[in-house]
């Protein structure tokens, strides 16, 4: 008797349920028509009413979690043989992807103990939506440099970073990153900065008929920047004078045939040429151990 009566009890439940949803949406649908004419509407009730619309959002964010989380919990999507954000989509077809991705993020997540509290805040309207999507995405970066303590009171700290009023986006933009450039592993880090440094690179290519070169330089640090700078912006990289030209630059020799001035002093080319060379050395300096295309007069080249 016990158990059909308590059967009986769930049974009003849910039927409760159906029917407060289902006023719920009539409300709406009256607010929607009560509204459908803004421009009747005073300047102080078009903000009210804008804010209010606001809160009505927010709390909608809430609720899709907290039954995207029961339905997800319960294997539903597996049921129907959907992922878990192709199961939100499907049901839910009037959300923004965006949306409906962040909504089945915080529910997958909940199913773990760990992100309970998390998604308990954000039933409770205590978090934004978003603001926990956020929080979920920096924390899987960093779980697998953490262990099980380190990576509880991490949820912990951003949990509780998500739910301050004064913290805005930026701030806990700043506080995630922080986070994550703080946890991540030594392997990871080293593995980012062996990707950055096999992007450096140094492309020759001609221009117009080949009559002219041009070098690009990718380099992959500030430090590589200052010396590769430092090194053409030097008085040894200044363009060969004419030839025949005196300190202050003035042509005092006869022009080559066609009007073109001369090479040069065998003494500017020198310096040119040096000035060629060392810049190359201090890009293949910082090269990476293996080497790919061709070594032409000191300096890694691409075709």
């Amino acid at each position: 008797m016990r158990g059909s009566w308590g059967g009986e009890a769930a049974g009003g439940q849910a039927d409760g349920a159906v029917a407060v949803m289902g006023g719920l949406v009539d409300a709406v649908e009256r607010s929607a028509s009560a509204l459908a004419s803004p421009a009747l509407l005073q300047e102080r009730e078009l903000g009210e009413v804008l804010g209010a619309l606001d809160r009505v959002a927010a709390r909608t964010h809430a609720l899709l979690v907290a039954v995207a989380r029961e339905g997800l919990g319960r294997g539903l999507h597996q049921g129907a043989g959907f992922s878990d954000v192709d199961w939100v989509r499907g049901v839910c077809p009037g959300l923004a992807s965006r949306t409906a991705i962040e909504i089945a993020l915080v529910a997958r997540a909940a199913q773990q103990r760990v992100h309970a509290p998390l998604a308990d805040a954000v039933q409770e309207g205590e978090v934004p939506l978003h603001r926990a999507a956020q929080v979920l995405r920096a924390l899987m970066r960093i779980r697998p440099a953490l262990g099980e303590a380190e990576y509880a009171d991490a949820t912990d700290l951003l949990t509780t970073a998500a739910g301050r009023a004064e913290f805005d986006e930026k701030d806990l933009a700043r506080i995630t990153s922080k986070l994550v450039a703080t946890c991540l592993s030594e392997k990871e880090q080293i593995a980012r900065a062996q990707a950055k440094h096999e992007l450096r690179d140094v492309h020759e290519s001609s221009l117009a008929d080949g009559s002219l070169r041009r070098f690009v330089v990718t380099v992959g640090s500030d430090a590589d920047y200052e010396a590769i700078r430092t090194v053409l912006m030097s008085p040894l990289a200044a363009p060969t004078p004419p030839k025949g030209a005196g300190e202050d630059g003035a042509q005092g020799g006869e022009p080559a045939q066609g009007g073109v001035p001369g090479a040069g002093s065998e003494a500017t080319a020198r310096r040119s040429r040096v000035s060629r060379e060392a810049a190359s050395a201090m890009v293949v300096s910082r090269w990476p151990s293996w080497t790919c295309g061709r070594r032409v007069s000191g300096a890694t080249t691409r075709s």
